[in-house]
């Protein structure tokens, strides 16, 4: 009984510890430009680790992209790194330099 009380103990402390490497800090919000693909957004922020999603939000209406985006990387080092290293920078033609923050 002792033995299992410890458990629980043990276990509970480990429940207040965030893996960074795993959600959820692994997903970036960035504002850019409206010409910008989900193509051209991976290929900019691959660099970083393995993304694995791109998602441009449209309008519902025109299907027009909003100028915003979220990526979502496979660890959060990466996620941070990115923010760390594109926030201000321009991606493509677009003279427009981006926002980039960690959700």
């Amino acid at each position: 009984m002792a033995s299992s009380a410890m458990q629980v103990s043990d276990t509970s402390s480990n429940s207040g510890r965030i893996d960074v490497d795993n959600p959820p800090f692994s997903r970036i919000f960035v504002v850019c430009g409206k010409k910008h693909t989900e193509d051209a957004m991976k290929q900019a922020f691959q660099s970083f680790g393995q993304v694995e999603d791109v998602w441009i939000v449209k309008d519902k209406v025109s299907k027009e992209s909003r100028g915003v985006c979220y990526i979502k990387f496979s660890k959060a080092s990466a996620a941070a790194l990115a923010v760390e290293s594109m926030d201000g920078k321009q991606v493509g033609d677009d003279s427009k330099p981006l926002k980039v923050s960690i959700l």
